[in-house]
């Protein structure tokens, strides 16, 4: 699952995907990249970033930054689908344990 989410990742900074060119903030063209992917591969990763980053000394940058992921990622989950939002909240921040047997009945 991480690798399908930084090849994506990677795809989306080489312009392969989702390219929107205009602004909401400014006048000016600025290109903003984009990518699809599955909301148990945001939670995942988001699990798997906060599991890493324990295991180093604090850096308020990528805090914020992984902060705001998980913030708009609750935001967009529950303003989606409601009912099934909810239940995903418990799994927001934490690792998916990959020894359940119902892991892939999740995805």
């Amino acid at each position: 699952m991480l690798s399908a989410f930084l090849y994506e990742v990677r795809h989306t900074y080489q312009g392969d995907r989702i390219i929107r060119e205009s602004s909401h903030f400014s006048i000016e063209r600025v290109s903003y990249y984009g990518c699809q992917i599955s909301w148990v591969q945001l939670l995942f990763f988001i699990g798997f970033v906060n599991h890493k980053k324990s295991l180093f000394p604090q850096n308020k940058l990528l805090d914020a930054i992984i902060l705001q992921i998980e913030y708009w990622t609750v935001e967009a989950l529950v303003e989606y689908e409601k009912k099934a939002g909810q239940k995903m909240l418990s799994y927001d921040g934490k690792s998916l344990d990959g020894s359940n047997p119902y892991l892939y009945l999740i995805i």
